[in-house]
């Protein structure tokens, strides 16, 4: 290796060691911000974990993760796995708003109406993470698939217990835009 070469190595492994050292300082305020913000720190490692999984097959994937500005290793998951636990967990509450957004979404993803009825109905049957957002979620299926009655009776079974809630009043609103 020339003296050229060996000083560019150099340098950049200098700039690297700077970069992960600013990464890691990013992680620890990161992780004190979703303290400070009441937010799950053990989500933290959970999303680097997702993200890893997500971009193993991906061909950016292939360079060595030493020569990478932002790797996202199982070392990063670990070191944020070890500060999240330093904070107590708690058993947060299922946000509804959050979950119907999350079944209006499914919906609109599924391939097909009846598809995404099917899922919702598979959820109800099992033990959903929200049951009004399974409903919400069926309701928004069966009227994408036509089925306005069957929409409405399944609307009345929610709406009724939170009459207010805006994401059930624009249910009923599109499935009666449907019906005509």
């Amino acid at each position: 290796m020339s003296p050229r070469a060996a000083t560019q190595a150099a340098s950049q492994d200098a700039a690297l060691r700077y970069s992960r050292s600013n990464e890691q300082e990013a992680d620890r305020v990161g992780m004190q911000t979703l303290v400070d913000a009441d937010m799950d720190p053990h989500a933290a490692p959970a999303m680097f974990e997702r993200m890893l999984q997500a971009s193993r097959y991906s061909s950016s994937n292939r360079m060595p993760e030493f020569l990478r500005s932002h790797p996202l290793s199982e070392n990063r998951i670990a070191d944020t796995r070890n500060r999240a636990r330093q904070y107590p967990r708690k058993i947060r509450q299922t946000d509804l708003t959050y979950q119907l957004m999350r079944a209006r979404v499914t919906n609109q993803l599924a391939d097909t109406p009846e598809e995404a009825v099917q899922q919702f109905r598979g959820e109800l049957d099992g033990k959903p993470r929200s049951r009004e957002a399974a409903i919400y979620g069926l309701v928004l299926a069966l009227t994408a698939a036509g089925r306005t009655e069957e929409a409405s009776l399944e609307l009345d079974g929610v709406w009724s217990g939170d009459p207010e809630r805006l994401e059930y009043v624009i249910a009923d609103a599109e499935n009666a835009l449907a019906a005509v």
